[in-house]
């Protein structure tokens, strides 16, 4: 595995362990905060 892959790996990992923390206080699940955000920035909501 490459430097930078592992790079992006962990950066990835930050990532999700940073949403992880917000979607627990707003009492969210993954999915749920995914479709929250992509309704706000598309103004789209799909179901």
């Amino acid at each position: 595995m490459t430097t930078l892959k592992i790079l992006k790996n962990k950066k990835y990992l930050e990532i999700e362990n940073l949403l992880r923390r917000i979607a627990r206080k707003l009492n969210l699940n993954l999915a749920e905060l995914d479709l929250y955000m992509w309704s706000v920035k598309t103004g789209i909501v799909l179901k």
